[in-house]
Order: structure tokens, then C-alpha cells, then sequence
């Protein structure tokens, strides 16, 4: 049931897509380290790396596949690339739109994983949030974070590498902000435990 639904997710995405793209409307997508056009099998997902497969060196600056191979970085990037092309044609009008929409869609991901760590580290990328099925806080930031990067955000990683809850904070319309992957939510200013958000919630997390 946890595949199919990521699967789903996925498909909807990329067929939105292909429409697009057979009306010549499809958003130029940033340059990055890796990058993909090809679609790999997505029913493949959750595969462990063989022990011939070799270990790929990431060069980013946010280190999103570390330790990884560079089919699995392919493979995630494929989810990342799709979503953010999804979210740019849905017509939103500001930043803080786009951004909410992404970390929605990215929490959705996360909803169907199981929260904790893995042997092989997948947890602490995007490639365990939309591949491999496990996730921390280190995950999903890193998971939106690429969507963002296909949107054409740059964004900073809160608390990366330590003991404590983690999220983006990216500028939307000429503010800065947060987005949070695991909790699905964006907004304007300093995020901070206790805040109440937009939509009246109050979000708590471990400082």
C-alpha cells in the first residue's frame, strides 16, 4: 500500500507533465549536479545497491545523495524533478504558494514511509523519502529542498547534521522563510516551536 501510494503520487506528477509538454509549455528546469530526463522503473523502488554497484560522489552543496550511487540519486531526482514541474503549472501566483504546495506534497511522501534510521543512510536523503521509504527531519529537508532546487529556490539547511528537528529556509517573495518537508507547511519569517501558523496550528518541534 506504501508503494502504490508513492507510485500514484508520482504518476500523476509526471503525467501531468507529458501534457504539458505535448503542448510545448513545460518550464525549463535549473542546471544541477545531477539530473535525469529519463524515467527509470519506479516499481523498482525500495531496491537496496548491489554490492558491485559503486559509490557516487556528491559534489552538491546541501550533499543530498552522500554515500549513495548514482542510479539512486537518479532515481529520487526523477520524484524531485517531477514534483517540482507539477507544482511551477498549477498557476500559483506567489513564492509562499509554490513553496507550501511543495512541502505538502513532500510530507505526503513521508506520511507513507517509516520514520527512523536504515543501514544503508537512506533516511538522511531524498532518495529515502521517495525511493527507499524511510525518513528523519535530515530526509526530508533534503527532499524538498531538491524539489526547491528544480523550482529555481536556493535555500539553507536549519540544523544539518545535528540532534535536532531541521527545515528549509528559502526567500519567498522577498521574504525570508521556512519550509518544513516533514510537516508539510511553509511561511514567512523565523520558524520557531510553539509558532501558530497561518491556518491556526501550532507547530512544536524539539530545539
Amino acid at each position: 500500500m506504501r508503494k502504490r501510494n508513492k507510485l500514484v503520487i508520482l504518476i500523476l506528477c509526471m503525467v501531468w507533465t507529458l501534457c504539458l509538454q505535448s503542448f510545448g509549455t513545460t518550464k525549463k528546469l535549473p542546471d544541477v549536479t545531477v539530473t535525469t530526463t529519463t524515467v527509470s522503473n519506479p516499481i523498482a523502488k525500495g531496491k537496496a545497491a548491489t554490492a558491485t554497484s559503486k559509490k557516487w560522489v556528491d559534489t552538491s552543496v546541501h550533499q543530498h545523495y552522500r554515500g549513495l550511487t548514482q542510479e539512486q540519486a537518479k532515481d529520487a531526482d526523477t520524484y524531485a524533478q517531477a514534483i517540482a514541474e507539477f507544482v511551477l503549472d498549477q498557476g500559483y501566483t506567489t513564492d509562499l504558494e509554490k513553496v507550501s504546495f511543495a512541502a505538502l506534497i513532500v510530507s505526503d511522501y513521508c506520511a507513507e514511509d517509516m520514520y527512523g534510521k536504515d543501514t544503508y543512510d537512506y533516511y538522511r536523503s531524498p532518495y529515502g523519502v521517495f525511493v527507499a521509504g524511510v525518513f528523519t527531519c535530515a530526509g526530508s529537508t533534503r527532499a524538498l529542498g531538491r524539489v526547491l532546487e528544480y523550482m529555481g529556490y536556493e535555500w539553507q539547511h536549519v540544523n544539518e547534521n545535528l540532534n535536532k528537528h531541521q527545515w528549509c529556509v528559502v526567500t519567498m517573495d522577498g521574504q525570508v522563510g521556512f519550509a518544513d518537508g516533514m510537516g508539510g507547511f511553509a511561511g514567512y519569517g523565523e520558524m520557531k516551536s510553539g509558532m501558530t501558523l497561518s491556518d491556526g496550528s501550532v507547530i512544536r518541534f524539539a530545539e
